[in-house]
C-alpha cells in the first residue's frame, strides 16, 4: 500500500501536518495512524491471514481485495469484534476481475452490497457535467491501450471472461427470467413471469441429465410451449450423488412437472438402462422406460443453443427474441459446497457466462471446441435438452369427453374410432 493507498490517504485525506502522521516514521515504514481522540488505524498485509486472528477491529478495508483469497476475508470477518461504534463492517475496495471470481459471485448472491464506482464519478476525470483535459487524455489512453477483458473490466469496470466466450450471446439481464409455474384443475402447466400479465402455457416438459460423482453431476427440468420456447424450471447440481439418488429426483419431477422424457449422457450407454432399471423399481412405476441417450454433437448442439439465445432470430413474423430462458431461483438442493468454495460454476447460468473457447499455442481460440479444463456440465444438460427438443412436439392430446350410451356417437360406433385416435396421438 506505502505506493498506492497511502500516498492518496496522507496527502489527500489527512493532509499536510495532521497529528496522526506527525512523528519520525516515513510513509514506507509506518505501522498504524494513532489520532488525537484515541482511535487507531492498523496497517497489514494478507500474505498470513492467521497473523491477524488475535486482534480486534470495528471496521475493515481491504485494497484490491480480488487478490485476497474468500479464506482471509472470512478470517477477517471474525475480527470485527471491538465493538466501540454500534456497528461492524468489512469494505472491499477492487477492480473488478472475471466472472467467476469468488468476489463477484458474493455479490451476485447478495451476501455483499455492491456499491459501483465509475470514471465519471471521479472530480478528477468529470466535473461540472464535462470530462476535464486530465480525464480526457487518460481515458483516451486507457481505452487505447487495452483490449478484450482487460477493457471491459479496467475501462468499464464490468467482471467480464477473457475473450472467447462461447455463449457471448447470453445475458442475464434478458435470459434469466423471475416467476413461478403452477398447475390448473385439469393438470396443465403454467409460468407467471413477474411483470407480465398473461401466464405462459407449458405444452410439455423434459428433463436432462449430465452424468457426474467426484465432479458434478447436473439435472435440468426444461418446459416447452407451443412455439418452442423453453423455459428451465428446475435444475440440480451436485457432486457424489449415487445413481439411485438421481432416480429418486427423477420421480420427484416426473410428479411434479409430469416429464415426457429424461434425455441422459450417452458417454456410457450401459447406465442408461441401469437408470431406467432403477426408476423401475418400486412395483413397476410408469418412470421405468423414460430415460433415452442423448445426441452428443458438441458443435452442433453449441451452434443450436447458440441461435435459440441469439438476441433476435428470422421467423416467419420477423424478428422474435430469444427462445431460451432460466427461471431466476430454479436451483433445488442448493450450490454444490465444494464447486461453491473453489469459486466453480454450481448452475446453468453460472457455466453460460464462462465457457470458453479452446486457444492455440498464440493464445487464439480456436472455436473448434471447448476448453476442456472448464467446467461444462450444466451446458452438457443444455445441449442434450434442446438438441432433443428440436422439432419435436410432445404436447398431451386434449382430453376427450366420453361417448354417452345411446347417443348417436354410439349408436354410429365411434368410440372404437375416437379410442384409436387417442391411442396413435399417445404413441
Amino acid at each position: 500500500m506505502t505506493e498506492s493507498v497511502l500516498v492518496t490517504w496522507e496527502s489527500q485525506v489527512l493532509g499536510v501536518g495532521h497529528p496522526a502522521i506527525i512523528g519520525t516514521a516515513s510513509r514506507s515504514t509506518r505501522h498504524h495512524y494513532v489520532f488525537p481522540n484515541g482511535s487507531e488505524i492498523i496497517l497489514g498485509g494478507m500474505d498470513n491471514p492467521d497473523r491477524i486472528l488475535s486482534t480486534e477491529y470495528d471496521l475493515v478495508c481491504v485494497f484490491e481485495a480480488a487478490e485476497v483469497s474468500v479464506e482471509a476475508l472470512e478470517k477477517l470477518g471474525t475480527r470485527l469484534r471491538n465493538n466501540k461504534v454500534p456497528w461492524q463492517q468489512i469494505v472491499c475496495d477492487t477492480n473488478p476481475r472475471g466472472t467467476y471470481h469468488w468476489l463477484n459471485v458474493r455479490a451476485d448472491r447478495g451476501a455483499m452490497v455492491r456499491l459501483l464506482s465509475r470514471h465519471w464519478m471521479n472530480p478528477a476525470f468529470y466535473e461540472n457535467e464535462e470530462w476535464t483535459e486530465f480525464g480526457r487524455d487518460y481515458l483516451t489512453r486507457v481505452a487505447r491501450g487495452l483490449t478484450g477483458a482487460r477493457f471491459l473490466q479496467l475501462f468499464k469496470g464490468l467482471w467480464a471472461s477473457d475473450t472467447g466466450l462461447i455463449y457471448p450471446m447470453f445475458e442475464p439481464a434478458t435470459h434469466v427470467v423471475k416467476g413461478h409455474t403452477q398447475k390448473d384443475d385439469n393438470g396443465r402447466l403454467w409460468l407467471f413471469l413477474k411483470g407480465r400479465k398473461e401466464a405462459i402455457e407449458i405444452a410439455w416438459t423434459m428433463a436432462s441429465v449430465d452424468w457426474g460423482f467426484t465432479l458434478p453431476g447436473c439435472m435440468q427440468v426444461w418446459g416447452v410451449t407451443k412455439d418452442q420456447t423453453t423455459y428451465l424450471l428446475a435444475e440440480i447440481y451436485q457432486a457424489e450423488k449415487s445413481q439411485d439418488w438421481w432416480a429418486d429426483r427423477v420421480v420427484e419431477f416426473r410428479k411434479e412437472f409430469d416429464l415426457n422424457r429424461v434425455v441422459v449422457d450417452p458417454a456410457e450407454p450401459d447406465r442408461v438402462k441401469n437408470f431406467n432399471d432403477r426408476l423401475g423399481t418400486p412395483g413397476g412405476r410408469p418412470e421405468a422406460r423414460l430415460a433415452v441417450k442423448a445426441n452428443n454433437s458438441v458443435l452442433t448442439g453449441i451452434s443450436h443453443v447458440q441461435a435459440l439465445m441469439a438476441p433476435s432470430l428470422p421467423g416467419p413474423d420477423g424478428q422474435t427474441g430469444p427462445k431460451v430462458f432460466l427461471l431466476d431461483g430454479c436451483l433445488r438442493y442448493g450450490r454444490d459446497p465444494n464447486a461453491d468454495a473453489m469459486g466453480k460454476p454450481c448452475c446453468l447460468k453460472d457455466e453460460l457466462l464462462g465457457l470458453l473457447w479452446e486457444k492455440n499455442e498464440d493464445g487464439k481460440s480456436l472455436r473448434e471446441r471447448p476448453d476442456q479444463t472448464l467446467p461444462d456440465h450444466a451446458e452438457n444438460c443444455c445441449r442434450y435438452a434442446h438438441l432433443w427438443i428440436w422439432r419435436k412436439d410432445l404436447t398431451p392430446p386434449p382430453i376427450v369427453r366420453p361417448i354417452k350410451t345411446g347417443s348417436i356417437a354410439d349408436v354410429l360406433d365411434h368410440r372404437e374410432t375416437l379410442e384409436a385416435m387417442v391411442r396413435r396421438r399417445r404413441e
